[in-house]
């Protein structure tokens, strides 16, 4: 995202947002509500309203989790410490 990010994709983006927040906080839920309108105009052009059920909410649900695993999938492993004795001064604890 970035100041030049068409609108388009940065109502794609706060949906995509809202669903994770939905999948992990129970007390948010649909109806969502989305307007969008141009620099300097304050007039809603374009007006969204989904409701739970929604056919395009669930859509960008699965297309979502779908992107994430593919996305885990393909992420390089991480650099674990197998030989934990050595490194035990090294590891700092809250």
């Amino acid at each position: 995202m970035s100041f030049y990010t068409p609108l388009e994709a940065a109502a794609k983006c706060a949906l995509v947002s809202l669903n994770s927040t939905m999948k992990s906080n129970l007390s948010v839920e649909p109806p969502i509500n989305l307007v969008m309108y141009e620099k300097d105009t304050f007039k809603v052009r374009y007006r969204l309203q989904m409701r739970l059920g929604d056919p395009y909410l669930a859509k960008v649900r699965k297309f979502w989790e779908e992107a994430l695993k593919q996305a885990l999938d393909e992420m390089p492993n991480l650099n674990w410490l197998y030989d934990c004795q050595e490194s035990q001064e090294n590891i700092l604890i809250d």
